[in-house]
């Protein structure tokens, strides 16, 4: 077998450390079977990292890409909004200055009231638009609008493409800020984040909610890839909670041991895209050095998504 050379500057550690095993096995013979076989897993799972890794460099460029672009629109949006404000803010005061000073001279007729009271009602239509376009930008869009009646959609992402919108229905019922109706999650506490945030800062209120979501779909998504790429080496099908805060799946035997080996794992707040706990057992007879090389594994499905750990752990 040829030697591997590499570029240290372009692979991971764990990278490296296959490499090295296998220059060190590079003198078995063929007739050694065995041997072989586990340089060939060795030669595979390197060749997947390296690929794994120049993904990961892949989209960290793309979304280094992507934040520049989004800082760029809100810088714009900033300076067209002040420019914006500015002049509707002039006009109406200029308009109202003028006016009080008209109004010792001259009665008004009601018509006139009611236009006044049209202009201000279209100025505040105005700045409540320019908020919505601010939202859009995080995520967050105008779905329909009303007199008084507002449905927002908020969008999730994962995995460099959209998922499935949400949408939440906001009423203004005396000067308040109320929510008719949703499709949110029922596990999402929108009624607690409403309490908090709706009437004081809008802004934290869909953050913090389209947080919630786009970590709920994140989880999700990790177990469908996790369903999905490694079906043959799972036992049965992963169940999890309907929020994906607790997920529990067995593997069938791995590196020629008799049995699976059981992993558990829990999320203390919805706002998680990784678990904070990761339980992982042997079916089989457990020993100190079994043990030991399980909680080693531990540390892949804290670090990275689901499916990606999996492959590290048991791959």
């Amino acid at each position: 077998m040829s030697n591997v050379h590499v570029k240290s500057d372009d692979v991971t550690l764990p990278y490296l450390v296959f490499t090295r095993e296998l220059e060190n096995m590079a003198d078995v013979t063929v007739a050694d079977g065995g041997s072989l076989y586990q340089l060939e897993r060795l030669q595979e799972k390197a060749d997947r990292q390296s690929s794994e890794f120049e993904a990961a460099q892949q989209e960290k460029s793309d979304l280094a890409s992507l934040r520049a672009k989004v800082e760029q629109l809100k810088e714009r949006r900033d300076k067209l909004r002040e420019r914006l404000n500015h002049g509707s803010h002039k006009i109406l005061q200029d308009y109202l200055k003028k006016e009080k000073g008209r109004s010792s001279k001259r009665n008004y007729s009601d018509s006139q009231k009611q236009n006044l009271l049209a202009a201000v009602q279209v100025f505040h239509k105005r700045k409540l638009v320019d908020l919505c376009d601010a939202y859009r930008l995080t995520g967050i869009s105008v779905a329909l609008q009303g007199a008084k009646r507002t449905c927002f959609r908020c969008e999730t992402f994962f995995n460099a493409r959209y998922h499935e919108p949400y949408y939440i229905e906001v009423d203004l019922e005396d000067n308040e800020l109320k929510i008719n109706k949703h499709t949110v999650p029922y596990f999402i506490p929108i009624d607690t984040i409403s309490q908090r945030y709706l009437n004081t800062d809008i802004k934290k209120f869909f953050m913090v909610i389209s947080e919630h979501l786009n970590a709920y779909v994140a989880r999700r998504e990790q177990v469908q890839l996790c369903q999905e790429q490694y079906k043959e080496k799972l036992e049965d099908e992963i169940s999890c909670s309907p929020a994906h805060d607790y997920v529990q799946f067995k593997t069938k035997s791995l590196d020629g041991v008799d049995k699976g080996v059981v992993v558990k794992l829990i999320y203390d707040k919805l706002t998680l895209t990784r678990p904070s706990t990761v339980e992982i057992q042997s079916d089989g007879r457990k020993t100190t050095a079994s043990v030991r090389a399980l909680r080693s594994k531990e540390k892949f499905f804290k670090e990275l998504y689901l499916h990606h750990a999996f492959a590290e752990a048991f791959t």
